[in-house]
């Protein structure tokens, strides 16, 4: 065929696609001014992950029921669907997520009758033999395959948990939520996200319902809650939720979070208070992200509730069965307003000469 063995720098078989682009040249040379050898090296880099766990505390994480935490790819289809790319001996789903825990000093992970289809990762212990810090009991399962049992090959003592800084909400059009009524807001087809101001916090109770019809960023300052009341992210809709509250979603009451897209990346949950009581005991399933990691009191999870996406703050406890289904395109999401560091995705040395560039 025509494009094989076609380099990257010939521009009739390859598109930039705007990824930044390191070269580094490096060279020894002999004392009569002779170049012994001489190598360029190229690095393709990217926004480091902001979601690359399915569950992650920066400090303590704690599952006290049994369930299941595992994974599929939302930006292929739903989760376990057998309509194609995917067919019923190979849905989307498989066992990719990581449950992490940060705290160095005492038990990072705690899981009870989990089966995790994935990893777990937790710091060493300061003694010999430097074990994981995590416990489980022995109906638990962190596994790979259909197997019921704890693959300890799966078990890093290395977490790896993001905590990057959160840029400011700057401007954005002020808004009131009407007791008792239906408030919309978004452009549907917009191209960029229109910022709206809740100055009081945001509370969704009695039949109160507020509707992104379009991308939004909201910045809450204050909490949120929701007991009978929603917010429903319609199939045209997209928001990224600032608040510096408290959280408490659901309460068993018929409120919560319907984000219709079925798509995790479509809702970021952003929260930047220091303390606050943090509660998820909405039934309604939660596609999306919660991002909160220097808040010091817990985000707790309650029964019944059903997770497609990611969460991360500095504690986390589910009060029962830890049910969460991690979306693994969340790897590679851009999150507007948190200020993802660069990353080297690939790192290769170019010894073919037509792949070569003349640096300055």
């Amino acid at each position: 065929m025509a494009h094989t063995n076609q380099t990257p720098n010939n521009a009739t078989y390859w598109t930039a696609i705007g990824a930044p682009v390191i070269y580094s040249e490096g060279s020894a040379t002999l004392p009569n001014g002779t170049v012994a050898i001489k190598t360029l090296l190229r690095a393709t880099v990217a926004p480091a992950p902001l979601f690359p766990n399915a569950l992650a505390a920066t400090s303590t994480l704690s599952i006290s029921g049994a369930g299941t935490v595992d994974s599929y790819d939302a930006s292929q289809g739903t989760y376990n669907q057998i309509t194609p790319p995917f067919s019923s001996g190979s849905p989307n789903v498989g066992y990719s997520a990581v449950l992490a825990g940060g705290n160095p000093n005492a038990t990072a992970v705690a899981i009870t009758n989990t089966t995790v289809k994935g990893y777990v990762a937790a710091p060493s212990a300061e003694i010999s033999p430097h074990a994981p810090r995590w416990t489980y009991s022995s109906s638990a399962a962190v596994t790979g395959n259909s197997s019921s049992t704890v693959d300890v090959t799966r078990v890093s003592r290395s977490p790896y948990i993001p905590q990057f800084d959160l840029s400011a909400v700057s401007g954005g059009n002020p808004l009131l939520i009407t007791a008792g009524s239906n408030t919309t807001i978004g452009i549907e087809g917009a191209t960029t996200p229109i910022t709206y101001v809740i100055g009081i916090g945001l509370t969704l109770a009695g039949s109160d319902t507020l509707i992104i019809n379009g991308p939004v960023i909201l910045d809450v300052q204050g909490g949120i809650t929701t007991t009978t009341g929603k917010i429903v992210i319609t199939p045209a809709g997209s928001a990224e939720i600032r608040f510096s509250g408290a959280l408490s979603i659901g309460g068993n009451s018929g409120g919560g979070i319907d984000n219709q897209t079925l798509d995790p990346k479509k809702l970021i949950l952003v929260g930047s208070a220091s303390t606050g009581t943090h509660n998820f005991d909405s039934t309604l399933p939660f596609y999306g992200a919660v991002y909160m990691p220097n808040v010091t009191n817990a985000l707790s999870i309650g029964t019944g509730v059903v997770i497609y996406g990611a969460l991360s703050a500095k504690h986390i406890t589910f009060s029962s069965d830890a049910n969460v289904r991690y979306d693994t395109s969340l790897r590679y999401a851009r999150i507007h307003g948190v200020e993802q560091i660069f990353q080297i995705t690939e790192l290769r040395e170019l010894t073919n000469p037509a792949e070569r560039v003349v640096l300055p």
